[in-house]
C-alpha cells in the first residue's frame, strides 16, 4: 500500500493497524494489551519525528549496512540492456506516451500473449531519465517498486475506449494516465470529462469499439 501519509486505524477493537510517513519520516512506537487468550484489549500508540538530531545507534546502523550489502549483492545483478535513455520523469509519464511506459506495456503483452496490454502511469517511478546501458534488479526496481500482478481478461473494443475515457477523466498528476500496448489513441486534454478520447485504432488503422 501506500504510506504517503501516517494512520492508525483500528475495526471494532480488534489489533491496530498502523504505518508511518512517506522517507522514514516518522516511526510508530506501540503497546498492546492482550486478555488470556491473546485477543487485543487495548493499545497505546506514540508517533515519533525522525531527524538527524536523533541519538546515533551503532549497532542498528551496522545491521542496517550489514543488510544492505546482502541486498546490493542480489540487487546488482544485470538483467538486461537498454540502447536507449528511459524516461520515468514524473511529469511526462502521467501526461503522455514515454519509451520507458511503451517498455512495460510491449514486456507484458509480449510475456503474456494478449493482444493489448495496459499499465497506468502512477506505478511508474524514479522520476528521471534511465542511462541508457546495464538494467540490474535495482534499476527495473527502482523503475516499478510495487508489487503489482497483471491481470488477463477478455474484452471488448467498448470496454477498451470506456476504460481509457475513465482513466483520461483525472487528467496531470494523479498517475491515471494509461500507458498501451496493441493500440493508439490521442485525446484532448481540454475537453469535458467523458469525451476526451478523441481516436482509439489498432496498429493497422482499425478504430477499435
Amino acid at each position: 500500500g501506500h504510506d504517503h501519509s501516517t494512520e492508525l486505524t483500528t475495526v471494532c477493537g480488534h489489533a491496530p493497524y498502523v504505518k508511518a510517513d512517506l522517507d522514514l519520516k516518522t516511526q510508530w512506537i506501540m503497546t498492546l494489551w492482550l486478555d488470556d487468550h491473546g485477543k487485543v484489549n487495548a493499545f497505546d500508540g506514540r508517533l515519533l519525528a525522525l531527524t538527524d538530531a536523533d541519538p546515533f545507534d551503532e549497532e542498528l546502523h551496522n545491521k542496517v549496512v550489514e543488510w544492505e550489502n546482502k541486498g546490493r549483492a542480489e540487487l546488482d545483478k544485470p538483467v538486461g540492456c537498454s540502447s536507449v535513455g528511459l524516461d520515468a520523469i514524473a511529469l511526462h509519464v502521467r501526461q503522455f506516451e514515454t519509451n520507458l511506459g511503451n517498455f512495460f506495456t510491449d514486456s507484458i503483452k509480449s510475456v503474456h500473449k494478449t493482444d493489448v496490454a495496459m499499465y497506468n502511469s502512477g506505478c511508474i517511478r524514479g522520476d528521471k531519465v534511465f542511462e541508457k546501458g546495464v538494467l540490474s534488479k535495482k534499476t527495473i526496481i527502482e523503475m516499478h517498486p510495487f508489487g503489482n500482478v497483471v491481470v488477463k481478461i477478455y474484452a471488448t473494443g467498448s470496454d477498451l475506449r470506456k476504460y481509457i475515457e475513465k482513466q483520461l477523466e483525472c487528467y496531470g498528476w494523479c498517475g491515471n494516465f494509461v500507458n498501451v500496448a496493441g493500440l493508439n489513441y490521442t485525446y484532448s486534454t481540454s475537453a469535458p470529462k467523458g469525451s476526451r478520447l478523441v481516436k482509439l485504432t489498432y496498429p493497422n488503422g482499425t478504430v477499435v469499439g
